[in-house]
């Protein structure tokens, strides 16, 4: 049944993807983009770092992860581990290869409609999509198996040489290269893999592909996701408030960084996908003025700074463990000689100065790396990055005052057009997005034609302060 389905999404999606690709690729922005000297790189670049992400993800969630019943029953076998859990991850390997290598199709069909590729260049793309797809289904099983000398040792070099291979072609060619050992070495690397795969750790990812498939199901994704939090492994005993810190000084910047780091792979993480954000963001800056550009331009700009503040977003939430627990004592007794509307206060502007810290560093650096100039730090794009990211990290404080999905949500919204409830479901889920990243794309583009853009930032970050101002009061 299951392959029933997928033959048919696959003929019925297909020419439509196709037919956006082609709108897409007729743009053009994105021809200028396609045509300028370090497309190639840029590509080189997304490929390794989709294959980076599938190993980080694979140590999380991986692969194999059947129920925990099957799990169990497949784990207890007599077979040898390969044979025993080769069925679910030969399952998980084709389904990711064939994938992407219709994504890559896909896009080598828009190509011959919309540049005139030739017909190899579509064959090649299909190929790439295929290797790719081979590269990202092993990247996730080496990463749920976490032989610590190759699992880190592939991630820390593909890393490496996907950054620099955005400016210099010998690494370009490095990551081709890996990528290639990558996806020809999966029929040995497989079983190598499955041979050495962990009882403890295939049981714990069954337990939460569970627990997050239920949570998924009602329509709360933020506890979905936060399943897959790492415990923490460091600082139990070290101070949260110093002694000796002055009281003047606010106290909560310590335990943010701190409760970040007891968890390091998880503040790895965050620091990683806000440097990916940087990179893209100083790639979207780079690609054209948005002064000049058409209003199709203008909306292509902002899906792209807008992916790239969604990325540094996401990095923003590996820091915010602190700010839901100042959220979850409101109404409670004091904590820390403080009242709730105190401490999160502080813990929220201590937050948003941790952020800068972080980001703003990040993103000038990196957006350098990218642009090849200063561009960031000229006034009007640099007032509008740095209320950019205080939007971002108030985004991310309002996001962790909403507590779990209300239940009046859930109710049946009956119309002539079906149930609605979904839409108010999904319009809790977005709201932090459509408010930090999203809004914060449109005023960052704004503001490089008109600084007045910047007032509107300033505005949605004190309508987001006001909501959760009421939040706390009820």
């Amino acid at each position: 049944m299951a392959v029933y389905v997928i033959v048919l999404m696959t003929i019925f999606l297909t020419p439509l993807l196709v037919n956006i690709m082609v709108v897409v690729l007729t743009r053009p922005l994105i021809a200028t983009a396609l045509t300028a000297p370090q497309a190639s790189n840029w590509t080189i670049f997304i490929l390794g770092f989709a294959t980076l992400l599938a190993i980080v993800v694979g140590g999380i969630r991986g692969p194999i992860a059947p129920g925990r019943f099957e799990a169990t029953l497949r784990l207890q076998s007599p077979q040898p581990r390969w044979r025993a859990l080769g069925s679910t991850a030969l399952r998980a390997l084709l389904s990711t290869t064939l994938v992407l290598g219709l994504a890559g199709l896909i896009v080598g069909i828009g190509g011959s409609i919309a540049l005139n590729w030739s017909m190899s260049t579509v064959l090649v793309s299909g190929l790439a999509g295929l290797g790719l797809g081979l590269a990202v289904a092993t990247g996730g099983l080496l990463g749920q198996t976490k032989v610590p000398v190759l699992t880190t040792g592939f991630a820390v070099a593909l890393s490496a040489t996907s950054v620099l291979s955005i400016n210099y072609d010998v690494f370009s060619t490095a990551v081709i290269v890996e990528l290639g050992l990558l996806a020809f070495s999966t029929p040995w690397l497989a079983p190598f893999c499955l041979g050495r795969m962990r009882t403890e750790t295939v049981l714990k990812h069954s337990a939460l592909a569970e627990a997050s498939s239920a949570l998924t199901r009602t329509g709360d994704w933020a506890a979905a996701s936060r399943e897959y939090r790492l415990a923490p492994s460091r600082g139990r005993s070290s101070r949260v408030l110093p002694r000796r810190m002055s009281a003047i000084i606010p106290r909560t910047p310590w335990g943010l960084w701190l409760s970040a780091w007891r968890a390091p792979q998880r503040a790895y993480l965050g620091i990683f996908l806000i440097a990916l954000g940087a990179l893209l963001f100083g790639g979207g800056i780079s690609l054209r003025d948005p002064a000049g550009g058409s209003p199709v331009d203008f909306g292509v700009l902002v899906i792209v700074l807008a992916a790239a503040l969604s990325l540094i977003y996401w990095g923003f939430g590996s820091f915010s463990e602190g700010l839901e627990f100042a959220a979850e004592t409101a109404g409670s007794v004091s904590v820390f000689r403080l009242s709730p509307g105190v401490l999160l206060a502080r813990t929220g502007a201590s937050y948003i100065l941790l952020m800068l810290m972080i980001g703003l560093p990040l993103t000038v650096l990196l957006g350098y790396l990218t642009i090849g100039d200063l561009t960031v730090l000229r006034p009007t794009l640099g007032a509008a990055t740095v209320l950019g990211l205080i939007q971002i990290a108030t985004a991310r404080i309002h996001s962790a005052t909403k507590g779990p999905l209300p239940l009046q949500l859930t109710t049946p919204i009956p119309t002539p057009a079906g149930d609605i409830s979904v839409l108010m479901i999904l319009a809790w889920q977005v709201q932090a997005v459509v408010c930090g990243p999203v809004a914060a794309a449109v005023l960052v583009i704004g503001s490089v034609t008109t600084p007045w853009w910047m007032v509107g930032s300033v505005v949605l970050i004190l309508l987001m302060v006001r909501s959760m101002q009421k939040r706390l009061r009820v």
